[in-house]
């Protein structure tokens, strides 16, 4: 089950998406970011989320887990 849902529009022209063909940046600082919901399967009710942010020029990774998506629990 996936809970992603489409950016709107202005959000996605605003943020560079790199591709799988693109150079991996190496300068230190330039991160990319996910969230994982551990739901099985169904959305329904409280569940974990897993925050993973990897620094690809350090190979510094970051995994911390979040009671929901909001604003207060998913923060830099």
């Amino acid at each position: 089950m996936s809970l992603t849902r489409p950016a709107p529009e202005h959000v996605r022209n605003s943020i560079r998406i790199r591709k799988c063909t693109d150079e991996i940046t190496r300068l230190p600082g330039l991160a990319e970011t996910d969230t994982v919901a551990h739901c099985g399967a169904s959305a329904r009710g409280e569940f974990a989320r897993t925050l993973t942010m990897v620094d690809y020029a350090t190979n510094w990774t970051v995994n911390v887990t979040a009671r929901n998506n909001a604003k207060s629990n998913i923060r830099a």
